[in-house]
């Protein structure tokens, strides 16, 4: 009898099939239903669309939202609501800056989950940033210089 892979279990694929695969679902028939779906009920709850980190309002951002996955764990059809968030786009907006952090979280030792990220830049674009452990800089400590004194008083 073959054996059946557990439904939510993590497989590990390389990052190249992982990108394809993201890639593949986001231009898919279903995720752009599931956006439309998405946004109907957001407008429903909302009166005006606006960035989740800095509370932009669409009318004046003059660009598209990005939804923003704050999870991979259902990523593939199975988000709930709470999964998305509506953040803004392009040059200068929240999406890119989440994204490179994401990206680059190994380099620079992020220890926190996209969740938390993701406040952490809403809090941030909104003026109260959280003092998160993770990403408080760990500064070495300066290099003590002891300088001696070369100087040499000439016997005269």
């Amino acid at each position: 009898m073959k054996r059946r892979r557990p439904r939510g279990r993590i497989i590990r694929v390389s990052r190249s099939s992982r990108r394809v695969s993201y890639r593949a679902f986001m231009n898919s028939p279903a995720w752009k239903n599931y956006r439309l779906a998405w946004l109907n009920t957001y407008d429903s709850k909302h009166k005006v669309r606006r960035c989740y980190c800095c509370g932009v309002a669409q009318a004046d951002w003059h660009r598209p939202f990005d939804l923003h996955h704050r999870t991979y764990e259902r990523f593939g059809g199975g988000e709930r609501y709470d999964d998305l968030v509506l953040v803004c786009s392009g040059r200068g907006g929240c999406h890119p800056k989440i994204t490179k952090a994401w990206r680059t979280r190994h380099e620079t030792g992020l220890t926190m989950d996209l969740w938390q990220l993701t406040d952490h830049y809403r809090d941030k674009a909104r003026g109260r940033p959280r003092l998160v452990p993770a990403l408080v800089e760990k500064k070495a400590p300066a290099p003590v210089v002891v300088r001696m004194n070369r100087s040499r008083r000439r016997a005269s």
